[in-house]
């Protein structure tokens, strides 16, 4: 069952012995929660894994949305909706310009074959053959920030990531609060947060892609 925003902040408040928020206001907690989820995303970066249709751009060059962070995987051409076809597998942009040093002026067509990506450019990756105008679309798998959460939103990232984003508000809470910080208990909770994040980033690796978890 998803965790709701609302009762994850409930039990920041009760925590901090403010359950009817008198001291620290729900929104203000919500400012410190939204800033954990951006924390742990930058600290783990399958936290948040986005699978999408991607219009494309004409030509070879495409680039992800501004919510990415880095490509994973262009996995299969398809429409708006996201329904597959024809399946793309990646190729290194050497050994492309090697059997084809002319792919950039190919024949364009709305069915990629191929991709290529350079991880020192992250948001973009090149197509091939080239995409016409109109072009067509491509299912993306790309590392992403998710948007700000609302007191009416569920936990924005997998419910395994809740008790870090929890510690961290706490943490937060204690090393900003005017008149009243307490950075010898925040700097407790930041440690607990980061052990948490350590364990959670543990057992997200000991499940390979593609085994059967048994």
């Amino acid at each position: 069952m998803p965790i709701s925003v609302s009762d994850l902040l409930a039990r920041c408040s009760k925590t901090l012995y403010d359950e009817t928020n008198v001291v620290y206001a729900q929104q203000e907690l919500l400012d410190h929660l939204n800033a954990a989820v951006a924390e742990i995303v930058q600290l783990d970066t399958k936290a948040y894994m986005v699978n999408a249709p991607l219009p494309c751009a004409p030509g070879t060059l495409q680039t992800l949305p501004g919510d990415a962070v880095a490509l994973v995987d262009v996995r299969y051409n398809c429409d708006a909706s996201g329904d597959p076809g024809r399946a793309i597998t990646a190729v290194g942009i050497e050994a492309l310009q090697a059997a084809r040093p002319d792919w950039h002026q190919s024949p364009p067509s709305a069915v990629t074959r191929h991709y290529a990506a350079d991880v020192r450019d992250p948001k973009r990756f090149y197509v091939w053959p080239p995409q016409p105008s109109p072009a067509g679309y491509v299912m993306a798998v790309y590392q992403g920030v998710p948007d700000d959460a609302a007191l009416s939103d569920n936990f924005p990232l997998p419910d395994l990531y809740a008790e870090a984003a929890y510690l961290f508000v706490l943490y937060h809470v204690l090393l900003r609060r005017d008149g009243a910080a307490d950075p010898q208990r925040a700097s407790v909770f930041y440690q607990m947060f980061m052990t948490e994040l350590d364990q959670d980033v543990k057992n997200i690796n000991t499940i390979q892609a593609g085994k059967p978890d048994v």
